[in-house]
């Protein structure tokens, strides 16, 4: 049967496709069977990178939740008194385009 839609049509009947069995001695969509098991295959292997992926997420989030609670007494500063002390990008580009003073 070339389409799986057909198999439907045909299958919906009282006793085709054991007719069809029978008499010549094939079954419809027997290709399909299979890509069927292969795509259940391919779903089982899916679930289980899924599983991993959701574990080391959780696994994140449980170091997150760490983090949190050591930083939580942390004083609170300002954001670009932050960005100095840490020497991110922004501190960077300020101190570079602010005038600096003559020695």
């Amino acid at each position: 049967m070339p389409t799986d839609g057909l198999y439907a049509e045909i299958a919906r009947g009282p006793g085709p496709i054991a007719e069809i069995g029978r008499v010549y001695r094939v079954l419809p969509l027997g290709a399909t069977r299979a890509e069927m098991l292969k795509m259940d295959d391919v779903l089982e292997r899916l679930g289980k990178q899924a599983g991993a992926f959701t574990s080391t997420i959780e696994r994140a989030r449980v170091r997150t939740r760490t983090v949190r609670r050591v930083v939580c007494g942390v004083e609170v500063v300002e954001a670009e008194e932050a960005d100095r002390l840490l020497g991110t990008a922004e501190a960077v580009d300020k101190e570079l385009t602010s005038p600096s003073p003559l020695v």
